[in-house]
């Protein structure tokens, strides 16, 4: 499955403010829109390969905006989830978890 929406590609802009200082201006759209976008269509696409129809997912999603300074602990919260749950011993033998090899010394999770 992939997800292409025309409507999501970013237009940025740039221009120098009264100071002399460059501004950077995108229009995008906002995650809520982002994550209507992408449920409705693999929920179209999952039912699809299911031959079902229907709610394919719960109504209210708990997916929020990391804060900065907790994008390395989210991660390791993230990554530690099949631990948590005794599926395996170590994050990496999830086979559905991924970790670019840049981030794992910064993350202390080898």
């Amino acid at each position: 499955m992939q997800f292409s929406n025309p409507s999501f590609q970013q237009t940025t802009s740039s221009s120098l403010n009264e100071e002399g200082r460059r501004i950077f201006t995108s229009e995008h759209p906002g995650l809520s829109r982002i994550m209507h976008s992408l449920k409705g269509s693999s929920a179209r696409e999952c039912n699809l390969v299911l031959s079902r129809v229907g709610q394919f997912w719960e109504h209210e999603s708990f997916d929020h905006v990391v804060r900065e300074g907790n994008f390395y602990r989210t991660i390791r919260y993230v990554l530690n989830n099949p631990v948590k749950a005794g599926l395996v011993n170590h994050w990496g033998e999830w086979r559905w978890n991924y970790c670019r090899s840049e981030l794992i010394d910064k993350l202390d999770v080898r």
